[in-house]
């Protein structure tokens, strides 16, 4: 088996692959090969990049993101680890220091 020459921009598991004798084969893999190691990796990737750039809300990517698999997210790139947090964060029910909304609205009218 050939040396590794590419690591996964997701994952960052490193495995080889070669533009030029890709090319020759009957069933070529897409060049996106390059930078990504399966297409799990790309769209995790992909998905992050457009929240990120504001393409894509936060449901839109948390919604993509339940359909991949994230099981390497141990491995994954600390950057990309930060984001999926940030997309998966569900925002808590907002509270107020003196409990009940109620309960404050009555105390400022008396």
């Amino acid at each position: 088996m050939a040396k590794p020459n590419c690591k996964c921009k997701t994952c960052g598991k490193e495995y080889h692959f070669c533009l030029k004798c890709n090319k020759n084969k009957p069933n070529p893999l897409p060049n996106w090969h390059i930078n990504y190691c399966d297409e799990n990796c790309k769209k995790i990737f992909d998905t992050v990049v457009r929240f990120n750039c504001g393409s894509m809300t936060q449901e839109e990517a948390d919604k993509i993101l339940s359909t991949c698999d994230t099981s390497k997210f141990a491995s994954f790139d600390q950057d990309i680890k930060d984001a999926i947090k940030k997309i998966q964060k569900k925002d808590k029910p907002k509270t107020t220091l003196f409990g009940d909304e109620k309960k404050k609205d009555s105390k400022d009218e008396a």
